[in-house]
């Protein structure tokens, strides 16, 4: 990922601010520290989909089911009743325990005192951290609303736990801080697509017959396998697909994202200017909506020119920007009827063969 990011502002801007003076203040306490919790030793309660309102737990049945090391290590006694458990039912968990095997997370600061911003959005900032004092990560950082219904907030891990895949940004592990809740990820150094496209030299390197292509084959690697185990991304755009300094892509952002075999398949997240007729009207949706925006992730990449608002589309020429066939497949993938659009699987086996 690159380095720090310009301030910027708005309403994303007081929340990011928010955000930090929080960090600040639960960090300023004498010998505090960030208690990751252990990916593969998150309670199942946390890491798969909630449970019906009103369905009871044992407490401690869920913590068999990790996937590494012993499951009872760092357990609080069964029962007990100080800080710990009262900050998990904050949590929404159903255990008493959020200290299983704790390593200890630093979030890095730069010459001004201040913590390095690497990205921002309407209710999330990511910072610079290390794991362990060794690993650089980015720490993405969202507040829990007072009345928020707790359950949503863990969506993200557990689709990033459970959609285990080379071309999606890995999930380190969760920390707890107060009433803040932090996703540790796999740092990308190539910082994001949106942003590389602003710059000259390396829009140059994306395009089609150097880089552009692989680019292209990894997104649709990334959502292909998505739509395998279910889950529509429903908010796939540029600034989401994160590059490597080789220019290799790796899809992020699943706060959004939907099982299918969830009750409501309405729809739900989307940026307008990459989003399906189907999102924008509210109607319920499918893994086509991806696929739709898709097309346009694809039409971006080919030109090199960011879309600024709806309606601008300008499709890429072919040869000149991109193969006859690829230029086809575009104008398939943004169908406004979703069930005349290939799937991502068929979108992946065209790229391959382009």
């Amino acid at each position: 990922m690159e380095g720090p990011k310009p301030r910027s502002s708005g309403s994303s801007c007081s929340q990011r601010h928010r955000i930090e003076s929080m960090l600040r203040s639960q960090l300023s306490r004498p010998g505090q520290r960030i208690e990751l919790v252990p990916l593969e030793r998150l309670p199942a309660a946390l890491t798969h989909q909630a449970v019906d309102e009103g369905q009871q737990h044992n407490s401690w049945s869920s913590f068999g089911s990790g996937s590494g090391g012993d499951s009872n290590a760092g357990l609080l006694q069964e029962g007990s009743s100080g800080p710990s458990a009262l900050a998990s039912r904050q949590w929404g968990l159903a255990t008493d325990s959020l200290r299983l095997a704790p390593g200890e997370l630093e979030l890095l600061s730069g010459p001004d005192g201040a913590l390095c911003l690497l990205g921002e959005g309407s209710s999330s900032a990511v910072f610079l951290g290390r794991l362990a004092g060794q690993e650089d990560v980015a720490v993405k950082v969202a507040e829990l609303a007072p009345g928020m219904d707790s359950r949503h907030v863990w969506d993200e891990a557990s689709l990033l736990r459970t959609c285990v895949h080379r071309r999606l940004v890995a999930l380190l592990g969760v920390a707890c801080q107060g009433q803040l809740l932090m996703l540790v990820m796999e740092l990308m150094r190539g910082g994001d697509l949106h942003s590389a496209l602003q710059r000259p030299d390396i829009r140059d390197a994306l395009r089609w017959a150097a880089r552009g292509r692989q680019v292209a084959l990894d997104v649709a690697e990334a959502l292909a396998f998505l739509h395998s185990c279910g889950v529509q991304h429903a908010d796939l755009k540029p600034s989401n697909v994160m590059l490597t300094v080789e220019l290799r892509a790796k899809l992020t952002d699943l706060g959004v994202a939907q099982r299918l075999g969830s009750r409501s398949r309405q729809a739900v997240g989307g940026t307008t200017q990459y989003a399906a007729p189907e999102q924008l009207l509210g109607l319920p949706c499918t893994t086509q909506a991806d696929v739709y925006s898709l097309g346009v992730l694809l039409t971006v990449l080919c030109t090199g020119r960011p879309l600024a608002a709806r309606g601008q589309l300008c499709l890429p020429t072919a040869p000149d920007d991109c193969p006859q066939p690829v230029l086809e497949l575009i104008r398939e993938c943004i169908r406004p009827d979703p069930l005349r659009r290939p799937t991502a699987e068929e979108a992946l086996r065209r790229l391959h063969d382009s």
